[in-house]
């Protein structure tokens, strides 16, 4: 399911729909499992890549401190502000250019952008809260082609993202009962190639 992914410097806002996923080794979840869960599905990262999925983008702060903490987010912000000027002009004068595009493409580039400074304690000693937080996310953004492709499914207004079984390596769990019941449900499904079923407390073995 695509869910709003928001990014902000200053003025300048950009919300837009993305599906999230996280490519933390498997045997390095604890961290992340006390803020989603000790059940997840892990799909092959062919799929993502073939879906347009991209690491995401991570910035230190989006305020320059001392002129160089923050300095990218601070060089991002100028560049923001530029195309932006440009696209008014364009769309004003009637440019042969596609300032639309220009537009989009901009608003698909800042949705895989994310400051650093938001989840988990301090890490530098400071006082301010510049956490880092290990997720090493990637993001697949919605665009315009994967309605042109049928790769997704639209229900009561909510976009989705089509996968299959076989887009799917892994699928964690949190016990023996609940592995029983997803290997009993795929199998009644029809399913010819069940997944890697793996319960939680056995990640740290691989």
């Amino acid at each position: 399911m695509f869910s709003k992914v928001n990014f902000a410097i200053e003025d300048i806002s950009i919300k837009n729909d993305a599906v999230c996923f996280t490519d933390v080794p498997l045997n390095m979840m604890d961290g992340h499992v006390k803020n989603y869960g000790k059940f997840a599905i892990g799909f092959k990262k062919e799929f993502v890549k073939n879906s347009g999925g991209n690491p995401v983008l991570y910035f230190v702060d989006h305020t320059t401190i001392n002129g160089l903490r923050g300095i990218i987010s601070s060089n991002l912000k100028t560049i923001l502000k530029f195309t932006v000027s440009n696209y008014k002009i364009l769309k004003e004068d009637g440019s042969d250019y596609n300032s639309n595009e220009l537009k989009d493409n901009l608003m698909q580039f800042l949705s895989h952008c994310k400051e650093i400074g938001d989840l988990g304690p301090p890490s530098d000693g400071s006082e301010r809260v510049d956490a880092y937080f290990v997720e090493r996310e990637w993001r697949i953004v919605r665009y315009n082609r994967h309605k042109d492709l049928e790769m997704l499914t639209t229900i009561d207004e909510q976009h989705y993202l089509k996968t299959t079984v076989d887009d799917i390596r892994t699928i964690i769990v949190p016990n023996k009962d609940i592995a029983r019941m997803v290997i009993e449900y795929l199998q009644e499904s029809g399913t010819k190639n069940i997944p890697i079923i793996i319960e939680y407390d056995e990640l740290k073995y691989l």
